[in-house]
């Protein structure tokens, strides 16, 4: 086998067409689709169990609660109407988690739970769900992130 010099393999190309060459070869890691399925199975399973904690919410919310929930159980956790229900979801856990224990809302805002449960199986019920919301909302964001990053890219590769 011949060997060639990087100069000899571009002869002819121009500085743009090799600039081109090269970032097309980029593209998102295999690591987001996972991601992104993460996102939809965390989805359904807040769906699911969503009904099983008593989480208060105001019955104003409830319609626009149920409507999100209908979306995840579809799979559909990257539609932007999901935005506010998900911040409404998460303060009223928040809310429910404060009745419980005053002051472990703001923690649980703030932190990881998973090695804080509560004795109380309906209290660690609204404290799994929590941490399942806060899961989906990372994972989603994170694939919204790299979806953003790839029209970016697309944008610098066409200049």
């Amino acid at each position: 086998m011949r060997k060639t010099s990087m100069s000899q393999r571009n002869r002819g190309r121009t500085e743009k067409d090799m600039r081109k060459a090269h970032m097309t070869t980029v593209s998102t890691p295999p690591a987001i689709d996972a991601v992104a399925l993460q996102a939809v199975r965390l989805g359904r399973q807040l769906a699911a169990a969503w009904s099983d904690a008593a989480v208060e919410t105001d019955a104003t919310l409830d319609q626009q609660i149920n409507a999100t929930l209908a979306r995840c159980a579809a799979g559909a956790v990257f539609d932007d109407a999901n935005d506010r229900a998900f911040a409404l979801m998460l303060a009223a856990i928040s809310q429910t988690l404060d009745g419980f224990s005053p002051g472990y809302g703001r923690f649980f805002q703030r932190e990881c739970t998973a090695r804080n449960p509560f004795c109380d199986v309906e209290q660690d019920r609204v404290r799994r769900l929590g941490e399942l919301l806060k899961g989906l909302v990372d994972a989603r964001n994170a694939v919204v992130d790299a979806v953003i990053a790839e029209r970016e890219l697309a944008r610098l590769r066409r200049r």
